[in-house]
């Protein structure tokens, strides 16, 4: 039986979530991740065809993660005041 995958697309986007943090989505590339990862870039690119394909989940995991944050600081009086202040 071939060995079983160390690497996950979850691994994988965590890892990116955590390079965009610190240093940008434009500096985000096979390298870097592979290196935030401790592995070679096979891995990615088992599961991912190029690197426009995981900067479109790494961008989404981030814009969920923003609309979970906005709808959790909302309170029902002045929603929209709400949102400009934990938006700035």
């Amino acid at each position: 039986m071939p060995p079983k995958p160390l690497i996950s697309r979850g691994d994988i986007i965590k890892a990116a979530v955590g390079l965009v943090r610190e240093r940008g989505i434009e500096n985000i590339n096979a390298r870097s991740l592979a290196n935030a990862l401790n592995c070679s870039t096979r891995p990615l690119f088992r599961i991912y065809r190029n690197m426009e394909e995981l900067k479109g989940d790494v961008f989404e995991e981030l814009n969920n993660y923003y609309i979970c944050y906005m709808d959790s600081e909302m309170i029902s009086e002045n929603k929209l005041i709400n949102q400009c202040i934990n938006y700035i």
